[in-house]
């Protein structure tokens, strides 16, 4: 994320970054920097969340293949 420049997108989310340090530079006053963060703190969140409920998936998953395996294993 460090090499992204202001507004550039990420190719893996489509999910475009604003570097922080950019943000104190660029000569907005104090609401508008603090909503761009707000929003860029939301996006992120945002993922977060996705990323947790695709773990979660894949737990459940692993679970299951792991009582299949179990089952197998104890038929031979």
């Amino acid at each position: 994320m460090t090499n992204l420049t202001p507004g550039t997108k990420d190719n893996n989310t489509g999910v475009s970054y604003v570097r922080p340090s950019d943000l104190l530079r660029d000569g907005r006053d104090h609401d508008t920097r603090m909503k761009m963060i707000e929003n860029e703190y939301g996006m992120i969140q945002k993922e977060i969340d996705a990323l947790h409920e695709q773990t979660a998936a894949l737990q459940d998953k692993l679970e299951e293949f792991q009582v299949l395996h179990t089952i197998s294993t104890l038929d031979s």
